[in-house]
């Protein structure tokens, strides 16, 4: 507010007067406008086809009363993406081709995501092989906003979901707008806020070589299958 930047570990800071001390340490502010505790990357076999489910988790809370702001309650939630191997790839290979300090917003097409609330780390596949429908008109993007920070070895990056025609978000902690729209997923939102990382460990955590050996997620027997969808040609990376 006061055109301060302020950086907090895996959090970004919700926005105030930088000095007011009382604002950053209400309860209700100290998991910021969004933050990532984790972020993972799991191969799904479903039928012929490669899929990634990557699931970001992040803390959330609550007060029980929230008119007298009483009864505070901290939780994680997790949101899950699922979405082609060859896009998600294609994607980061468009981005780290780029030498420029640009921003880019990257929307990959997803075939089914959702907000698992208040669960333990543990529960989390299992609540994802529960609730995953494999949709392949399913109306939501990943949107991977990133750019390339010259000064060093560093990139910005935010990551959410937003639907095909509305503006409607998911996958962040708090909504973010200027003049009555959301500035997720737009090329703006860098001027007002990003996570920043080391570049080669962010390709590292999303390194989707080392998905694909990890144990892989069967979904083929559980899930509903479109036969006529045709897999292998759609495009979704712009």
């Amino acid at each position: 507010m006061d055109g301060q930047w302020l950086g907090w570990s895996k959090i970004i800071p919700p926005i105030g007067v930088s000095r007011n001390e009382e604002f950053y340490e209400a309860k209700h502010n100290q998991f910021g406008i969004d933050n990532i505790q984790n972020l993972f990357v799991y191969h799904v076999k479903f039928g012929s086809d490669t899929l990634i489910c990557l699931v970001k988790t992040f803390k959330n809370g609550e007060y029980k009363y929230p008119a007298r702001k009483r009864g505070w309650h901290n939780y994680v939630d997790a949101y899950y993406c699922i979405l082609h191997y060859k896009d998600l790839k294609k994607a980061l290979a468009f981005f780290e081709d780029k030498k420029d300090d640009e921003v880019y917003v990257l929307r990959i097409k997803t075939l089914d995501s959702k907000l698992l609330s208040d669960i333990k780390e543990r529960d989390i596949l299992e609540e994802v092989k529960s609730n995953v429908i494999i949709r392949p008109n399913y109306d939501r993007n990943l949107a991977l906003t990133l750019q390339n920070n010259k000064r060093d070895s560093t990139i910005h990056f935010h990551i959410c979901n937003l639907h095909e025609l509305f503006n409607d978000v998911e996958g962040v902690r708090q909504p973010f707008s200027r003049r009555g729209r959301s500035v997720y997923g737009s090329v703006k939102l860098f001027d007002y806020l990003y996570f920043e990382v080391d570049k080669t460990a962010f390709f590292e955590i999303i390194k989707l070589e080392d998905a694909l050996a990890r144990k892989e997620l069967e979904l083929e027997k559980a899930l509903p299958y479109d036969d006529s969808y045709d897999w292998e040609t759609e495009d979704s990376t712009d």
